[in-house]
């Protein structure tokens, strides 16, 4: 209700909605040695097992994973996982959907904004364990990294979303190859 309130509130032509939790409803956290698997593969091992990574407190939780450099000498690397609880999700996609807007995305918020990030940098770059991976998943975040929690369903439509464009956009270079080929 709340979100279908502040959207009625929005500015003229806006038609799209990105929501950001923030950090006393969703879990941000970085493991340092994550198996060695591909993005897909990863979200979906971190989806199959929340409760190793986070406290559920009873609700499901909707999880997304994301690497973070290059793997280390064991065959493991540093992610950054992120969880939320699903009922929050959906209710948040019910809300959006309510006001007649299109659902971008659903983020955690990032906590530090770009300046501290910045000034905590020199101070934590040098330190041993978690500093740099926590860096490196703040600056990950702040630069728009594909940590989205969303639910399975909208996730599934999304992607069928991206492969009808990318057939579309095949479609109309074949096309227009071939017209300017006659």
């Amino acid at each position: 209700e709340v979100l279908a309130r502040l959207a009625t509130e929005r500015p003229a032509g806006l038609r799209a909605a990105r929501v950001a939790l923030g950090a006393g409803v969703a879990q941000v956290k970085v493991v340092q040695s994550m198996p060695r698997l591909g993005e897909a593969d990863l979200a979906a091992h971190v989806a199959l097992q929340p409760r190793r990574y986070f406290l559920q407190n009873g609700a499901p939780l909707v999880t997304d994973a994301l690497p973070l450099g290059a793997a280390r000498g064991n065959g493991h690397r540093p992610a950054l996982l992120a969880a939320a609880p699903e009922p929050l999700v959906e209710a948040s996609v019910a809300g959006v959907g309510a006001a007649g807007l299109r659902l971008v995305g659903i983020a955690p918020a990032a906590a530090f904004p770009a300046a501290l990030l910045a000034r905590a940098a020199a101070a934590l770059g040098a330190l041993e364990g978690n500093g740099p991976a926590f860096l490196a998943a703040y600056a990950a975040a702040a630069a728009g990294a594909d940590v989205a929690l969303l639910p399975p369903a909208l996730r599934r439509d999304a992607r069928r979303g991206r492969q009808r464009r990318a057939r579309r956009w095949a479609a109309i270079a074949v096309l227009s190859l071939l017209l300017t080929a006659l």
